[in-house]
């Protein structure tokens, strides 16, 4: 497709631009008609390089700007991207908030919440590290979006990137779903009270 519209462009600039003034000159008094001949057929030939010249870099302007619309579209996506996982650890540390606050009830209660403290812990230590991932990969993917290389080369490495961030909050999450599997009613049950009548 890209072929087809070259050659109809260049087409069309030769006969809008070159070959009018190429025939225009056709001066039969003064030369031979093999000289006018080659005469024409050579400013047409200087009509096709300047048209060539014209045609290319055109064609570069143009990949300059598809470049600059790819690096502007990669950058959207990264800044989608971060602040859904932004957003992703933020819930993460809300949820292990409600949880902790869950397991100070059942203390009260006077359940044994030694093994999903531990637990949360655990779930919190791996929330901060994700949190601390998610500022990490800023700096490093605007290192990327700087460079000069090209847009595709770009996505793969940010996508490499966020991979890995991806990895840690979800490490996150399953800690967390370990805790509340520790803590689901019935399986932390309240320490028995000496009866009154002892």
């Amino acid at each position: 497709m890209k072929k087809f519209i070259n050659y109809f462009l260049a087409i069309v600039m030769m006969f809008s631009f070159g070959l009018s003034p190429a025939l225009a000159d056709y001066d039969t008094a003064s030369t031979s008609p093999v000289q006018q001949k080659e005469k024409i057929k050579q400013r047409i030939e200087e009509q096709k390089e300047n048209m060539a010249q014209k045609f290319t870099a055109q064609k570069e302007k143009l990949q300059q700007r598809l470049e600059e619309t790819k690096r502007i579209r990669v950058r959207a996506y990264w800044g989608r991207i971060m602040g859904r996982m932004g957003i992703a650890v933020i819930r993460l540390e809300r949820i292990a908030d409600r949880i902790d606050s869950r397991l100070d009830k059942l203390q009260e209660n006077g359940a044994d919440i030694s093994e999903p403290q531990v637990l949360l812990e655990t779930a919190k230590t791996k929330i901060a590290d994700a949190k601390l991932a998610v500022e990490n990969v800023k700096t490093k993917i605007e290192e990327i979006l700087n460079s000069d290389a090209d847009a595709k080369d770009i996505f793969q490495q940010i996508k490499d990137e966020l991979s890995a961030v991806k990895q840690t909050i979800k490490d996150a999450h399953s800690a967390l779903v370990d805790v509340i599997e520790a803590i689901k009613p019935g399986l932390l049950k309240p320490s028995p009270s000496p009866s009154p009548s002892e």
